[in-house]
């Protein structure tokens, strides 16, 4: 097996264990290829991202329109499959190829005797036909200039990112060094080729190209890196979205994530299985970071992936958030502030410093305490702060509490320079508070 981390950009960290192939008994280094699967599929999305964002076709129309003998037999009504459809498991086509198939022209004349399992748009229903047809239709009837699948995917995305160590040819000896698969009972398992279908499963990688993938897709949603000329910014942000939430509130399919909730993160993540080899992909966008994982047998890629995330977003979140600069700001004068304040002895408050954070803390009749953060440098005013909500804090914070982000909290001085009084006029109106100590 082999596995990968990235943190923005950079792969930081690869772990391999074990034989790539046990007969010669080559081991499992960074460089070593597996078989991917499923993850094939991402590159597949990738591509029609590409033609779209290029205005080859548009996501939402329908796939007859960029490829008018694409046909199928509807039962729902008069719905058309769109290439958004295809890629988020949701065009309602059957999950395999009808066979034999050897070609798109075969292919389609195959799949217009065939009927729709669900509605277009509805309730997703996994197709491996329907990638199939998306990564060879774009290839060649959107592209065309002679592109398959093959030769595009690498002109597209293997070149532009530098993925040394992925692709989809196969041969003697190629790709170098590529990992056998395994059965169970240890045996090699012969080499399965998908044809046709090959889009839907068909290419190798390895786990450092898959963290690459992973952060130049990530990028990508910010304007940034490699694929942000390839890709535009609103169809690279929308490609991280959940397109459908299933039941169990905790798991949703994306084109083609199958994304779960990991804690307060919305983990991406596609695995892929092909007899003897399986992959997983996965990444937070938030965090920018990204996990890919191979092996040369059967695992179960997301039983692993949740129990990998679940014991490293913890930790990880919290080096990062003792790696931030402080959000505090107390100001070079803070203990000027420092001390009780009140209205009329009806309502009282008082300004405190806390030595753990750092940070200067209004605190009302007690009970409610507000971080202020010095703005005077925003405002323009002197002796201003501003009420700040740590966001880690903020979910678990009342509406009502909530509400006082960001409202400014005046100070006045007196005539000999001391401060002599408090107000929160966007929050509390009309009240000024008196310093008593």
């Amino acid at each position: 097996m082999s596995a990968a981390i990235g943190y923005r950009g950079d792969t930081i960290e690869v772990i391999t264990k074990g034989f790539a192939n046990v007969s010669s008994g080559s081991k499992v280094d960074a460089s070593t290829p597996f078989r991917i699967g499923s993850v094939t599929k991402v590159f597949s999305a990738i591509l029609v991202l590409q033609a779209a964002s290029a205005g080859m076709i548009h996501l939402d129309d329908p796939v007859a329109v960029a490829v008018p003998d694409f046909s199928v037999i509807n039962p729902f009504g008069s719905g058309l499959v769109t290439w958004r459809q295809l890629l988020a498991q949701r065009s309602g086509l059957q999950r395999e190829a009808p066979q034999p198939v050897n070609s798109t022209d075969e292919a389609l004349a195959a799949v217009a005797k065939t009927f729709l399992l669900r509605a277009p748009g509805g309730k997703p229903s996994y197709s491996n036909l329907g990638f199939a047809l998306a990564g060879n239709l774009v290839a060649e009837r959107v592209v065309g200039g002679g592109h398959t699948f093959t030769s595009l995917v690498q002109a597209w995305v293997v070149e532009p990112l530098g993925l040394s160590h992925t692709g989809n040819v196969y041969g003697p000896g190629t790709p170098a060094g590529l990992a056998v698969p395994y059965q169970a009972n240890g045996e090699p398992y012969p080499f399965y080729d998908l044809g046709w279908v090959g889009p839907a499963g068909s290419m190798y990688s390895s786990p450092s190209d898959l963290v690459s993938l992973a952060s130049a897709l990530m990028q990508a949603a910010k304007g940034q890196g490699p694929l942000a000329s390839r890709i535009r910014q609103d169809i690279a942000a929308a490609f991280m979205d959940p397109d459908y939430r299933n039941p169990d509130g905790l798991t949703l399919f994306g084109w083609p994530w199958e994304m779960r909730v990991a804690g307060s993160f919305l983990l991406r993540r596609k695995g892929g299985n092909i007899p003897g080899s399986t992959a997983l992909i996965s990444f937070v966008p938030e965090l920018e970071t990204a996990v890919a994982v191979t092996w040369n047998g059967g695992q179960d890629e997301f039983a692993l992936a949740t129990e990998a995330w679940g014991a490293f977003l913890p930790n990880f979140t919290q080096a990062l958030t003792a790696l931030q600069p402080s959000p505090f700001r107390p100001g070079p004068r803070y203990t000027d502030y420092v001390g009780a304040y009140t209205f009329k002895g009806l309502l009282n408050a008082s300004v405190l410093f806390d030595k753990p954070s750092g940070s200067l803390v209004a605190t009302v009749q007690g009970v409610v305490n507000i971080y202020i953060n010095d703005a005077s440098a925003i405002t323009g005013r002197p002796d201003t702060y501003q009420a700040y909500l740590p966001p880690d804090l903020v979910p678990c914070l009342p509406a009502e509490l909530q509400a006082i982000g960001g409202e400014y909290f005046l100070f006045t001085r007196g005539k000999d320079g001391a401060v002599s009084s408090m107000s929160v006029p966007g929050y509390i109106p009309g009240l000024v508070f008196s310093r008593v100590v």
